[in-house]
């Protein structure tokens, strides 16, 4: 009876993992979130390793590679602010302009072609994102596969 009661009362995971995500408040900064998502993946890639397909492990690896590009954007919230990142990561000059004034919605603009090729995946990559193709490979084919 003990046990049915303590279990009863853990919040699921979904409340868990959303929770500090509310509607209300801010996002997090794309610090914590990459901090998240580093200790996250590694744990829920290794729990689904034996019914996780390729493809849907890239098609999920793009997916946050396009998330964490939203937070990047959001954060950069003023065209100013959006500009001199851009151009500091080696977006062209002349086009840069295109996407920083533009009225498209966040999601939209983190797929543009512009903010793509300044936040690349190698560039995610030193930021410490995690390349969940990486890891899946390891744990499908050892430490020693090549990725």
């Amino acid at each position: 009876m003990l046990l049915m009661s303590t279990l009863s009362d853990l919040p699921s995971e979904t409340e868990r993992l959303t929770e500090p995500y509310g509607r209300l408040g801010s996002p997090p900064s794309v610090g914590k979130t990459v901090v998240n998502l580093c200790t996250l993946v590694p744990f829920r890639l290794n729990y689904y390793k034996l019914s996780s397909t390729y493809k849907e492990v890239l098609a999920l690896s793009v997916w946050v590679r396009r998330r964490v590009r939203l937070y990047y954007w959001k954060q950069w919230k003023q065209p100013r602010t959006r500009r001199r990142h851009l151009l500091a990561l080696g977006a062209d000059p002349e086009t840069v302009h295109m996407a920083t004034r533009s009225r498209k919605g966040y999601w939209r603009m983190s797929q543009n072609e512009i903010v793509r090729f300044a936040l690349n995946n190698r560039w995610l990559e030193e930021q410490g994102v995690p390349d969940l193709r990486a890891i899946w490979i390891k744990l499908h084919y050892g430490p020693d596969a090549r990725v």
